[in-house]
């Protein structure tokens, strides 16, 4: 039942969310190789053609920029839709006489939400590489990836800076989804209160990792190696754990759906 709810999870909204990606990841490069052949015009042409190129460029560079906070943004909208529609909406009474826990609730809805999050995140990486691409000389930028990779693995530790992302995004969520099982608890302006909880929440969170974090630097001269990356991961698995654990208790013990 569980591998039902994720795939249900996934497929209510997939038909538009893979378009819109599949639009993203076409029209980028296209935008690409424009601004490429604007960029070889203005050797021929004057200073004044120049300046409308130059504006051209900048234009195709914003239409990119607008692509992928869109995207982003549309995916967050999906993430708090299928929480808060499926459990605090009136879908919540059918979602919750399903014959499966709060638990399994929680964690297929986490699980499509981190598809769709990392799904976003890669059409972003692909989109922006996609455009650079003709911009630039392919095979030198091919060599130079792998190069950052090595001078980034003297610092840190490539599978465990993964693991943070995942940890920390997995937290993301679930901070998300407590902002909304709390906003519930009111009876009036429930998204206006999700809103303020979350941003109480993370400055909470915020607030408690300062006085850590200093004395973490301190030791190891640096802001960016394995210790602050444990620390993260550390900091951002309490989060996860104790977001979710809060957000089951009110999901059993103080529901209140519309």
């Amino acid at each position: 039942m569980f591998g039902k709810l994720i795939k249900y999870e996934i497929k209510a909204a997939g038909k538009w969310y893979l378009l819109l990606y599949l639009a993203t990841l076409i029209i980028s490069p296209i935008f690409g190789f424009v601004t490429r052949a604007w960029l070889d015009n203005t050797l021929e042409y004057s200073e004044s053609i120049f300046s409308l190129q130059d504006h051209l460029y900048f234009l195709a560079l914003l239409t990119i920029i607008a692509l992928t906070i869109g995207l982003g943004l549309a995916t967050l909208f999906l993430v708090i839709n299928r929480f808060y529609k499926n459990i605090y909406g009136r879908e919540g009474y059918l979602t919750l006489t399903l014959p499966v826990s709060n638990h399994q609730i929680i964690l297929s809805k986490l699980t499509a939400a981190f598809f769709w999050m990392t799904a976003s995140s890669a059409t972003v990486v692909l989109a922006f590489f996609f455009f650079i691409a003709p911009l630039i000389d392919l095979p030198n930028l091919l060599v130079l990836l792998p190069n950052l990779l090595t001078q980034l693995s003297q610092y840190v530790s490539i599978p465990l800076l993964l693991l943070v992302v995942i940890v920390s995004q997995l937290a993301s969520i679930l901070l998300i989804y407590l902002a909304i099982s709390i906003g519930q608890l009111f009876q009036n302006r429930r998204g206006l209160m999700s809103v303020v909880a979350y941003f109480a929440l993370y400055i909470l969170i915020s607030f408690l990792s300062s006085f850590i974090l200093p004395e973490l630097n301190s030791d190891t001269g640096l802001l960016f190696d394995n210790s602050y990356l444990i620390f993260v991961l550390l900091t951002s698995a309490v989060q996860g754990v104790g977001c979710y654990l809060a957000t089951n208790y009110i999901m059993t013990k103080r529901l209140n759906i519309q």
